[in-house]
């Protein structure tokens, strides 16, 4: 039944015939509503987040999206690839686009 309805358009006439002929309905496949959306299913559990050093990647890390920014800062500071650049040295500011990037400036 959903088949037929997704090819409706693009074979008018066959999936009609397959409507009213196999599946026994009266009434036209094109008079019929389409199922409705749910955009819960597409949304990602885990983003990647670049985290740069200075302008240059050094790590990437995964996240939930919609973390605010302090937790980002956090997570980023936290990942052990990133500390080998950071050991020691003044953290100037640290740039965050949410669910996209962290930029440390030493």
């Amino acid at each position: 039944m959903i088949v037929t309805l997704l090819l409706a358009p693009f074979a008018p006439f066959a999936t009609e015939e397959v409507w009213q002929t196999i599946l026994g309905h009266t009434d036209s496949v094109h008079r019929q509503a389409w199922s409705e959306s749910n955009e819960g299913l597409a949304a990602d559990a885990q983003i990647t987040i670049v985290v740069q050093v200075n302008g240059k990647l050094r790590d990437r890390i995964t996240a939930p999206p919609g973390l605010d920014e302090t937790a980002l800062q956090k997570i980023a500071l936290a990942s052990a690839a990133v500390g080998r650049y950071v050991n020691g040295r003044d953290i100037q500011k640290i740039i965050v686009i949410p669910d996209k990037l962290v930029n440390i400036v030493l």
